[in-house]
């Protein structure tokens, strides 16, 4: 005599679709959650880096992939004005250097919580779209 179990479990179809929805939505939202967040220390950083023209601040933007984001500068005295060092004509414009900078990196750490809370609300909100919370 043989036994036969049968196990139904409610729900999982349901909840496999909504994985596969939340994976094909994962890389626009991961991006979209890195460049929120980037753009919060681009905030912070904006009114602390000094200024003649407004060129180099114009500059700052954002690169972002479902995984990453990169601040970056197309002017190229930012790097000078963040972490210092000799410029010019026989080096003779010094700043004093700093390893982790004035600027990006303080930013980073000021706003790591609004960072960690923006992406994990965006994380929650493409659950919820997908059905999964």
């Amino acid at each position: 005599m043989s036994a036969r179990l049968q196990l139904q479990v409610s729900g999982a179809d349901e909840a496999a679709a909504a994985l596969a929805t939340l994976a094909g939505d994962y890389p626009r939202v991961g991006a979209l959650a890195c460049d929120q967040a980037m753009q919060l220390v681009i905030t912070w950083v904006k009114p602390k880096v000094p200024r003649r023209t407004g060129r180099t601040v114009a500059s700052l933007s954002t690169r972002v992939s479902a995984t990453s984001a990169t601040i970056t500068a197309a002017a190229p005295q930012f790097g000078w004005l963040d972490y210092g060092g000799a410029v010019g004509r026989k080096l003779a414009t010094i700043r004093q250097y700093r390893p982790g900078g004035r600027y990006l990196q303080p930013g980073v750490a000021a706003r790591e919580e609004a960072i960690t809370a923006a992406m994990e609300a965006l994380q929650a909100d493409a659950a919820r779209s997908a059905g999964l919370a």
